[in-house]
């Protein structure tokens, strides 16, 4: 793996600094663990001052128990929201109104494990002191873009925002054949109208207009007979939203990555090697099928250090972990960075014959990298193996103890191979493996 998969710095920063919203992440129990600087022009708080605090707690002390209850389902259930509304208190004393949306963070195994969520300031349009509210304003003020056609796919009536979506007067608007504007649109109307005049409805969904995104719904418009005579159509902008929550998806992946691999080499952690480890034994104990260990040490490498520094001490290591990956080909060999200069390699179904050859395959591929090293004896970067195998797991007792088996074999088997010259390899196989 190239370390620059794992050495990005922070994608879902980067991609949320940016951004006119205000983007965080809460766990599962709705507690903020990321947020964007947008944080402190639109509530007042940096982002570090609200970590570990629950989203409700920056609600007003009335509280707001609807969106409080829709926000915990959608965060528990796993489930995606859109448009929640709540208000809330700045420590100034003022108010502001928000509109949440987002998507859940889900494990590996699909369980929910959080939520990605972005919030806009909807103040402007909720305040009843520039009359939106007032219902001779509403459809021409309202933020989103609105439209009347009728049944002979015209437009009868536009409103100010969808004017400046269209970029035409609204005076120009009127009486155009939607085709005019949008043929894609205009084959969607004729369909709805189709479907409004059996009785059906029209779903919400999205459409691309002027290089932009919308969510568009349509509802029917009927004559005082009740005759359908034709459509209302909103439809809003999405496309920051989407760009947003694409950021934030690819994020996700990274921030997965990055808790899973060495930022160093690019190999899985310490802590991702012992969930492998763990779901090997358990897979070899269900199969009856050996499992072997490998810990791999660098050789005389404080030596390396002293002498060449520590970046080339860096350099170095990520040449050997690519080696390392290399000489491990099979799709479920797991070569993990263990610490410092030490790695560790899981074989499932790999017996202790087996185990000796893929050994000698990762010294030789690490010596054949020919990495200069005037302090050891070799004059070249080299590495020492320890290898253990248990034939069987046996059915029953705890994988735990299969586990520290595996690893003190394997250790001493290194030590062994450090005691015969280094640049060697040494398997055992643990006492209560089976033949």
């Amino acid at each position: 793996m190239n370390e620059s998969n794992a050495l990005e710095e922070m994608p879902l920063q980067r991609a949320s600094e940016t951004s006119q919203y205000w983007v965080w992440q809460v766990n599962k129990n709705c507690e903020f663990c990321f947020s964007s600087s947008a944080s402190r022009g639109l509530l007042g708080f940096a982002p570090e001052e609200i970590m570990g605090r629950p989203y409700f707690s920056l609600l007003p002390d009335t509280g707001e128990a609807d969106f409080e209850n829709a926000f915990r389902a959608a965060v528990t259930e796993g489930r995606s929201m859109e448009n929640l509304v709540h208000k809330t208190r700045l420590p100034g004393g003022t108010t502001r109104v928000f509109e949440v949306s987002g998507a859940p963070v889900r494990r590996d195994d699909g369980v929910p494990d959080g939520f990605f969520g972005v919030s806009t300031d909807i103040t402007a349009e909720a305040s009843d002191d520039k009359g939106l509210l007032d219902p001779r304003t509403l459809y021409t003020e309202a933020p989103v873009a609105l439209c009347v056609v009728n049944r002979q796919g015209r437009y009868t009536r536009v409103n100010g925002q969808f004017a400046r979506t269209a970029g035409l007067p609204p005076e120009r608007i009127i009486g155009l054949p939607v085709a005019e504007i949008s043929p894609e649109a205009a084959q969607n109307f004729e369909s709805n109208i189709r479907i409004f005049d059996l009785g059906g409805e029209v779903a919400e969904h999205e459409m691309k207009w002027r290089g932009r995104s919308f969510r568009m719904s349509v509802e029917p418009v009927r004559s005082a007979e009740g005759d359908i005579v034709g459509g209302s159509i909103a439809l809003v902008d999405v496309t920051d939203y989407d760009n947003a929550i694409r950021g934030l998806t690819t994020a996700n992946r990274r921030f997965q990555l990055l808790a899973e691999r060495d930022y160093l080499t690019g190999l899985f952690n310490r802590r991702q090697f012992e969930k492998i480890f763990r779901m090997e034994l358990g897979a070899a104990r269900r199969e009856r099928l050996p499992v072997s260990l490998l810990i791999v040490d660098v050789d005389q490498f404080k030596r390396f250090n002293d002498h060449y520094g520590h970046a080339a001490g860096d350099r170095s290591l990520r040449e050997v972990a690519k080696a390392l990956a290399g000489a491990c080909s099979r799709p479920r060999d797991s070569v993990c960075r263990y610490g410092g200069e030490e790695f560790v390699v899981v074989l499932p179904g790999t017996n202790r014959a087996g185990a000796a050859v893929v050994a000698e395959r990762v010294r030789r591929s690490v010596l054949d990298l020919q990495l200069p090293h005037e302090m050891s004896d070799l004059g070249s970067l080299s590495v020492s193996v320890g290898g253990s195998t248990l034939e069987r797991i046996p059915k029953s007792g705890d994988i735990t103890n299969c586990r520290q088996a595996l690893l003190m074999s394997a250790d001493a088997a290194l030590y062994e191979a450090k005691l015969a010259g280094r640049n060697t390899v040494r398997v055992a196989q643990p006492p209560m493996g089976g033949a």
